[in-house]
């Protein structure tokens, strides 16, 4: 007994004293910059976010340096944005998910990011969160199949790493690319499949034009949807309106789309549905489908839930060990 104790107080303050030099050595070096992220972390085996890089706004930026000094020291808070986050998404189809940063969204309605840590490696990937994710009002959104925004704001980050990590793209010089096999080379080959019906593209293409890549020819088709989102958003081709920003948003929306539809979408009833059908195809998004609607309903998550649920639910997601 004496023996157990005298080990854990040992290790204890050997651990505790490394971390100690460690987060003062970041407190004094902490960066300026002109991005508007405030601190980033390392996510540790146990999920647990350690201390990688602090930041203090450009003093010509919009950002109020009084703010970020006092978010830079609630690494608790930033710990349970990121625990829901784990908890929706099990941690062996998450692995290359290493970092979270948390940004200051100012004006933004931006509430997360989903990226590479250097666009030179897919295999490492970092989560982005704002500062005041859970400060928003819960809410559910019909376009969404009625689960709460905050629901399909993460499978929609994690539908971003899911869809442009190496498993997905290679590297060469020049940037990465979308193999061919790809969801995003692949949707976009849809795009010409339903172009008769959709009126998608430019009179004008060629069929040439599809080993130009993914870039040119959803930029063609970015300037026919400007003009026609509402159309095609009633026509079944989006999930919703941010669908049509980028191939990557329409591949990520249609990824939380995927997971939260309850029924297999039959083949060629709209567009839409045909993208859910890619996602279908590969049978570990299958698995990661089912063990996030598994993970939802441990979490007392799903459609249209009462204002008072989902509020209840943004006060346990900000108790510490609430989950």
């Amino acid at each position: 007994m004496m023996f157990s104790v005298f080990k854990k107080i040992k290790i204890f303050n050997n651990s505790d004293t490394k971390s100690s030099v460690k987060n003062n050595f970041v407190q004094n070096n902490i960066k300026c910059t002109n991005s508007d992220v405030i601190v980033s972390y390392k996510i540790d085996k146990n999920d647990q976010l350690r201390l990688h890089r602090l930041f203090k706004p450009d003093p010509d930026s919009k950002f109020d340096p009084k703010l970020w000094e006092e978010e830079r020291t609630n690494r608790n808070k930033h710990q349970q944005y990121y625990n829901f986050f784990a908890e929706l998404i099990p941690r062996e189809y998450r692995k290359g998910i290493q970092y979270v940063r948390i940004f200051d969204r100012g004006d933004s309605s931006e509430l997360a990011r989903m990226g590479p840590k250097n666009w030179n490696n897919l295999k490492i990937f970092e989560l982005e969160m704002a500062f005041n994710l859970f400060d928003i009002k819960f809410c559910y959104f019909r376009e969404i199949l009625d689960y709460p925004r905050i629901v399909f704001t993460m499978l929609h980050e994690f539908g971003h790493y899911l869809t442009m990590n190496q498993d997905q793209r290679y590297c060469v010089r020049g940037g990465p690319f979308y193999k061919d096999e790809s969801i995003i080379k692949q949707i976009n080959l849809l795009y010409y499949a339903h172009d008769e019906s959709y009126g998608l593209l430019d009179p004008e293409r060629n069929q040439e034009d599809i080993a130009e890549g993914y870039e040119t020819n959803y930029q063609r088709i970015q300037e026919l949807l400007s003009k026609r989102k509402g159309e095609l958003l009633q026509n079944g081709v989006f999930v919703r309106r941010y669908s049509t920003k980028s191939v990557e948003e329409d591949a990520a929306d249609t990824f939380a789309y995927f997971v939260l539809l309850d029924e297999r979408p039959e083949p060629g009833i709209s567009l839409l549905g045909d993208k859910v059908l890619l996602f279908c195809q590969y049978p570990k998004m299958a698995k990661i489908r089912k063990a996030i609607r598994d993970n939802l309903k441990k979490l007392g998550v799903g459609p249209n839930m009462p204002q008072d649920e989902l509020e209840a639910l943004r006060i346990k997601l900000q108790t510490p060990n609430a989950n």
